[in-house]
């Protein structure tokens, strides 16, 4: 059990877990990826409680100025083994943003699966 602010008490099931979120607020990419990297100095987002306790194994950029996260969040419901009720979603109108895998996910199978909703014209 991880306690996540607002969520409260969560269970999270061992396995690989993928985290979609964007980098378009103040500081861009590279304040981004420093948070996570590092580890946050305060805990704020529901993805800084769950860095607090969980392993770092990769991170996984796409930069562009466009919002993707809603997009790739639908994509990976399609395929995950499970989510994580409201996890980073609780600003929008997704299910979840993050999502559970029994076995490490391939990014060039995750990428293929982004490129294809993309060129369906999924909106984002």
């Amino acid at each position: 059990m991880l306690a996540v602010g607002a969520l409260g008490l969560i269970r999270i099931p061992a396995g690989y877990y993928v985290y979609t979120g964007s980098a378009l607020g103040a500081g861009g990419l590279r304040a981004r990826l420093q948070r996570h990297i590092k580890g946050p100095a305060r805990l704020r987002w529901h993805v800084d409680y769950l860095r607090a306790k969980a392993k770092l194994i990769e991170i996984w950029v796409a930069p562009g100025a466009q919002r993707r996260e809603h997009l790739w969040a639908r994509a990976l419901a399609q395929v995950a083994d499970g989510s994580v009720p409201r996890f980073g979603a609780s600003d929008c109108r997704c299910p979840s943003h993050l999502f559970r895998f029994g076995r490490r996910p391939a990014l060039g199978r995750l990428g293929s699966l982004f490129r294809r909703r993309r060129k369906a014209g999924s909106p984002q």
